[in-house]
């Protein structure tokens, strides 16, 4: 999944946890109801499950679902960048050919200063 730019505003999350579905993140400012959506799903060899609903037409996140990790690494992780905040505006064009990209690619989930990073390999 690429992001094509960033736009200088910040969606208001709405985060739900429960027993089913570990974590849930929406963006409803960001879901034009009206249009379509695409999905990116991420799946590592742990089977992990990272899932982002993005708007085909706004192109902005609209929901990340975290359904499942099953090999986070506890460690002294550091973040050593910036993460500007902003919100991100999505290049569709891998969906060209379908609604639902699965990407079977490694990734990693990391826990460190009492946040957790997702990490594309």
């Amino acid at each position: 999944m690429k992001v094509e730019k960033l736009e200088n505003s910040i969606s208001k999350e709405e985060m739900e946890i429960d027993n089913y579905v570990p974590v849930s993140i929406s963006f409803p400012e960001n879901d034009l109801e009206a249009e379509g959506l695409y999905y990116y799903r991420f799946i590592n060899k742990e089977y992990s499950f990272v899932e982002f609903k993005i708007n085909s037409v706004s192109k902005k996140i609209v929901n990340v679902t975290v359904t499942s990790i099953n090999d986070i690494q506890n460690s002294d992780f550091i973040f050593n960048g910036s993460i500007p905040e902003a919100n991100p505006i999505i290049n569709i064009y891998e969906f060209e050919y379908g609604d639902v990209i699965t990407n079977n690619r490694s990734f990693e989930f990391y826990i460190g200063e009492k946040k957790i990073f997702f990490t594309s390999i």
